[in-house]
């Protein structure tokens, strides 16, 4: 399942756990296909002017924890790329 900030809950984390790191800046998680988007830090726009650059990292898997039926925190391992 892809999910974006129209079906989690407000202040949702993402946490790899195996180096206990902590991710901001996230557009979307796929849960299927280990996939991250994000965007770095300083955040920058991209050349079209309407879009931001984004970044996505692989994991081996990804799978949510849920509260009052939806996700409130995700947790990641087997960092890919």
């Amino acid at each position: 399942m892809i999910y974006t900030h129209r079906n989690v809950l407000r202040g949702t984390t993402l946490t790899d756990l195996d180096t206990r790191q902590r991710f901001r800046n996230v557009v979307s998680i796929n849960t299927e296909t280990g996939e991250v988007v994000v965007t770095p830090e300083p955040v920058r726009i991209a050349a079209d002017g309407a879009t931001f650059l984004t970044e996505t990292i692989r994991f081996a898997a990804i799978w949510p924890v849920m509260d009052r039926g939806f996700p409130c925190l995700f947790h990641c391992h087997g960092r890919l790329n």
